[in-house]
């Protein structure tokens, strides 16, 4: 479900002791603007976790109008994204990506993978639609795209439903981008050194 021939994926570690929140914003931004401007990169982006790593992140899923046969709600994997992530790592996406205009101040957006697009709304388009996170009464949330089932977990299970978050509207210190995704004209290892 996504590009392994040209990408690659480095983590970012920054202690909370010397990095605060204005310090972290700063230096992804920093580090996507450098990285980018490298001979030989296509694209960069992060994510709190990159497919197949550690880190899986779940959550429920409430999406008004929409109850569960048995009365429980399903929960779905989530990332925190910054803008490129998916052509970054060349998953298919339909409707926008995230942008700068994505931040905190700005209405909540999120980006569903195809598996909870016929989960919950079969048969119709997702896009515009409105879901809410977690089990209280969290913020809604538009649905702005859709992209194509990825693998997070496991090669040996089937695609589960995911949500993408863009991480400028989440509100730190709750969680930051931890994976950098590089997608290269080459060999994306020959990048590693300047990375």
């Amino acid at each position: 479900g996504f590009n392994v021939a040209t990408v690659m994926t480095a983590r970012i570690r920054l202690p909370s002791a010397a990095y605060g929140v204005r310090t972290r914003e700063a230096f992804i931004e920093r580090l996507l603007s450098e990285v980018r401007a490298l001979p030989g990169v296509v694209s960069a982006a992060t994510s709190s976790a990159a497919p197949l790593t550690a880190g899986n992140t779940s959550t429920e899923v409430r999406v008004p109008g929409v109850e569960s046969r048995d009365g429980t709600r399903p929960s779905a994997s989530w990332r925190l994204v910054s803008p490129g992530y998916f052509a970054t790592m060349d998953i298919p996406l339909r409707g926008r990506d995230f942008s700068r205009r994505d931040v905190a101040e700005s209405r909540s957006t999120v980006i569903i993978s195809e598996a909870m697009a016929r989960a919950y709304w079969p048969g119709r388009d997702p896009i515009g639609q409105r879901l809410q996170m977690g089990a209280g009464n969290g913020e809604s949330m538009t649905v702005v795209g859709v992209v194509g089932d990825v693998r997070q977990v496991g090669l040996e299970r089937p695609a589960d439903l995911q949500l993408f978050v863009p991480f400028h509207q989440v509100t730190p210190p709750f969680m930051w981008p931890q994976q950098l995704v590089v997608h290269a004209n080459g060999d994306p290892l020959a990048l590693a050194p300047a990375v």
